[in-house]
């Protein structure tokens, strides 16, 4: 049995799609059962735009190693919203480390849970 499903001739409505598509797609939209990639890379940009902010405020050990991680993977957002390809893995190693130095910092619990949300989002295996 296979988990593929391919799909031949016209189509002239939406497709809602889960998981990964791969292939050439021509003069489709497709959405993405996750939401619009475009716009959850440009809030998870927001979003550690702000993050780092908080972290610069509140000093803790290590902070550039954190705001290491977090600009590269604003970066990752951003290559990711222009369509090109980024490593799933790797953006969510760099989520996971930033995320691990900042767990004694309460000053910025609620924004870390969500771009948490947005990196598991943006960036499925």
């Amino acid at each position: 049995m296979s988990d593929k499903v391919e799909i031949g001739g016209d189509n002239y409505g939406a497709f809602t799609v889960g998981g990964k598509v791969k292939g050439a797609m021509s003069g489709a939209t497709v959405t993405s059962g996750t939401g619009n990639t475009v716009t959850t890379a440009t809030d998870l940009v927001a979003l550690l735009d702000r993050l780092r902010a908080e972290v610069a405020a509140a000093r803790p050990a290590k902070q550039e190693v954190i705001d290491d991680s977090l600009a590269d993977l604003a970066s990752d957002a951003e290559n990711l919203r222009a369509g090109k390809e980024v490593s799933a893995e790797v953006a969510r190693s760099r989520w996971a480390k930033a995320k691990g130095l900042l767990a004694g910092v309460a000053q910025v619990t609620e924004i870390v849970a969500k771009i948490g949300e947005h990196v598991q989002k943006l960036f499925a295996s």
